[in-house]
């Protein structure tokens, strides 16, 4: 039934082979669990089998009447919202650099970059300095345009226009590198390539083997690009280039050491007949912040962390967020429901209707950053999805049908 490895269940299965399987390859030192594994193996389970029953429903709806499309005027609007996006990252960074005394001279030099950055990351993680509130809300339209950016590509045939959906990456790119935040590059490529699959499965992209080899080159060359970034920042959050054994180290860490964190983690902690539900707290830890129910740590669980290798983290996936949320039997449950709900909107755009295309490029987002928490603790992109959701709406009124 599923016939696409971008249906939700395959899609969700094969991403998380891939986060089984790096580690053991990239970091074969780190322990690893049967029981996180066994976690993960029912994981994938209950959203395949939602994703199939979803499909499902989805074959048996009667097809509505789709509406054509003015593909030159859905371009133009996809352009439009692209550039207000990377504006209003531009100004975020903008407001934020002016408030530590600093402008955009920092960016200029390479000496005054890497003093800015390491400044900049002594008052975030020592002084807990945070961006001003205007600030935090602009920098969503570097998400929002990510998200429009994944589209434009998909549907324009101009160099020009496919150019133009990588601008949501510039403020990314700048924030990642003057506030040493990596996950901003990080956000909006997982967003981009998000809006990029499920922009592929609505006007029914097709390739042979060249695309296939195509796409294997492009992205090795991308995480090739994005690892020298990353070194960069970790470089620049010390404030010297001299330390690379032990900045490549922290880095195997950060890239490979949250399965070993889940595994240790879960060793201690499921079955535990203590334990208390959070009800939301962890994977919606930015709206409970906001709301005053409970207050959002630094990196979700804040201080607690793990030895991983000659380094620590406190990145334990997703699957801690679900499980200290919902309980291992209610997580099974709420993965079910998700594959049910995400399975039946790929069989709508499938056929043409855009308006669910902002659920599945929701999925394909939360599933690519699962390795690390649920994408939905952060405001940001909360905001930023509901934004892209009401856009796709104001396109077309019902459903359109891009060929």
């Amino acid at each position: 039934m599923h016939r696409c490895w971008l249906a939700p269940g395959p899609f969700f299965a094969g991403v998380w082979s891939f986060y089984i399987l790096i580690p053991m390859i990239g970091a074969p030192d780190f322990y690893i669990s049967w029981k996180a594994v066994f976690a993960i193996f029912m994981a994938v389970l209950a959203v395949n089998f939602g994703s199939f029953f979803g499909l499902c429903l989805a074959a048996l709806r009667a097809n509505r009447r789709l509406a054509s499309s003015n593909h030159l005027r859905l371009v133009r609007y996809l352009t439009t919202l692209i550039i207000l996006g990377t504006i209003s990252g531009l100004i975020s960074i903008g407001i934020t650099l002016s408030e530590l005394g600093q402008d955009i001279r920092t960016l200029l030099s390479l000496n005054g970059l890497l003093e800015a950055a390491a400044q900049n990351s002594i008052a975030r993680y020592q002084q807990g300095y945070t961006p001003p509130r205007l600030a935090r809300v602009l920098v969503t339209g570097t998400y929002f345009g990510a998200l429009a950016g994944g589209l434009l590509f998909t549907i324009s045939k101009s160099r020009s226009r496919r150019l133009l959906a990588f601008f949501p990456f510039l403020p990314a790119l700048l924030v990642t590198v003057v506030m040493t935040i990596k996950a901003s590059i990080l956000f909006c490529a997982i967003l981009w390539i998000a809006s990029y699959l499920a922009s592929g499965i609505l006007v029914r992209v097709k390739g042979g083997h060249q695309a296939w080899v195509s796409g294997i080159l492009k992205g090795s060359v991308a995480l090739g690009l994005m690892g020298a970034i990353m070194l960069f920042v970790q470089l620049a959050r010390y404030g010297n280039t001299e330390d690379i054994r032990h900045v490549i180290e922290v880095l195997r860490v950060t890239f490979f050491g949250y399965f070993a964190a889940f595994s240790t983690w879960i060793d201690s902690n499921i079955g535990n007949p203590g334990a208390i539900p959070r009800w939301g707290a962890f994977s919606f830890a930015g709206v409970y912040d906001l709301l005053g129910i409970s207050t959002r740590e630094l990196g979700i669980f804040g201080g607690q962390t793990v030895d991983v290798g000659d380094s620590y983290t406190n990145v334990y996936t997703m699957f801690r967020s679900l499980i200290e949320d919902f309980t291992s039997m209610g997580t099974l449950i709420l993965l079910l429901i998700v594959g049910f709900v995400t399975g039946y909107a790929f069989g709508r755009v499938r056929k043409g209707i855009i308006g669910y295309l902002p659920f599945l490029t929701m999925f394909y987002a939360l599933t690519m950053w699962s390795h690390v928490t649920v994408l939905f603790a952060y405001n940001t992109f909360i905001l930023a999805f509901g934004l892209w959701w009401i856009s796709l709406i104001f396109t077309e009124k019902t459903s359109v049908q891009l060929k």
